[in-house]
């Protein structure tokens, strides 16, 4: 307050000190890997204003506060997960405050094998672990028998450049990569036994997402240097087209492998019976435990139990693995597969997580 005379005049601070409130140039943001698990950081952006400003961060999930999230990193959560992730900066001075928001991400979910790791053998369309650097697939195309290794794209398979390879012909896989880091790849490398990816031009899909179609006649993918031991839990996605045929673990004869049946599938160790039926002819997640005894296995489809009712499936465990057919036989399953895992323990204690992970990626049920 000032007078002259018998007039009174308010000023405000900053007009007095010749300050000048914050103004944002450049809007915060947000860098580092949206993915569940991770730890992103907000920018204070740009500010313009005097005196000294200081900034506090508020993270939101879909506009509205999350909790105590009020530094300038933020480690994404579960509820994260595809939801619209912003970080609000506010700038203060003596002469004032301003807020701005910063861009939005949309977590994905945390890689499969980063949180339940120590698998055998991981074959899928997406990306399992952070640590894996390599391709998914390498696809021969039948326009002149040419391969190409196919990468990933923000943790999906690279569809445009398997498309700009193909081109308007069919693509075959020659090699499925096993992103678990023991490198038990599965391969076919006669032309005639290969999968098919593309067909005339367009990619096989399975409720949207890129598939491996088997043709139940000719095709198997196969790896014959495993080395496991009962127990092992073995997810794998799959759309079944035929009503017979055989995939899995294999040593002469089936040791932990499914058996296409006229209305699902079926699970067998050598022993003196199957496992009963998930009936299902559409896509499905199936999981399975191996058993030690006989009768201890456990199976489930798309997270419904299949009883058991003391069936001694055998306690056989396999060397190789064949993913559309029985190995040294042909026994070929007509079918489409997006997904095979393997690990050699029991991870039934995970279970649910780990079909939660699987079917927020295919929405299967």
């Amino acid at each position: 307050m000032i007078g002259y005379g018998n007039s009174v005049f308010l000023r405000t601070a900053w007009e007095v000190s010749g300050g000048v409130p914050p103004v944002n140039t450049v809007a915060p943001a947000i860098t580092g890997t949206a993915q569940e698990g991770q730890t992103v950081s907000c920018s204070t952006g740009t500010w313009t204003g005097t005196p000294t400003i200081t900034f506090a961060y508020q993270w939101k999930r879909n506009g509205s506060n999350i909790g105590s999230a009020t530094n300038s990193t933020y480690t994404l959560v579960t509820a994260d997960v595809s939801q619209s992730i912003t970080c609000q900066v506010t700038a203060t001075n003596g002469s004032g405050s301003a807020s701005a928001t910063s861009n939005t991400i949309t977590p994905i979910a945390a890689l499969l094998l980063d949180t339940y790791s120590g698998a055998a053998v991981g074959y899928s369309l997406r990306k399992l672990r952070t640590a894996y650097t390599g391709a998914a697939i390498r696809v021969r195309r039948s326009s002149d028998n040419a391969e190409q290794d196919i990468n990933f794209v923000s943790g999906d398979l690279d569809t445009s450049s398997l498309l700009t390879f193909c081109g308007a012909g069919n693509g075959f896989i020659t090699t499925w990569y096993d992103q678990s880091g023991n490198a038990n790849n599965a391969t076919q490398a006669t032309a005639a036994n290969q999968p098919r990816i593309v067909n005339a031009g367009v990619i096989d899909v399975v409720n949207g997402k890129p598939a491996v179609l088997g043709d139940g006649v000719n095709d198997t993918l196969r790896n014959t240097t495993l080395s496991l031991t009962n127990p092992t839990s073995i997810f794998t996605v799959v759309d079944k087209i035929g009503t017979s045929g055989n995939f899995g673990l294999f040593t002469a004869s089936l040791a932990g492998a499914f058996i296409l049946t006229a209305t699902g599938h079926q699970f067998y160790q050598g022993g003196a019976s199957f496992s009963p039926t998930y009936v299902n002819n559409n896509q499905s997640l199936l999981v399975a435990k191996t058993s030690t005894t006989g009768t201890d296995w456990e199976l489930y489809g798309n997270n419904t139990t299949v009883l058991n009712g003391g069936q001694n499936i055998g306690t056989a465990i396999g060397t190789s693995l064949s993913l559309f057919d029985r190995v040294g036989t042909s026994s070929r399953a007509n079918m489409y597969m997006q997904e095979f895992i393997v690990w050699n323990s029991d991870q039934m204690t995970n279970r649910t997580e780990i079909q939660n992970n699987i079917n927020s990626n295919y929405s299967i049920y």
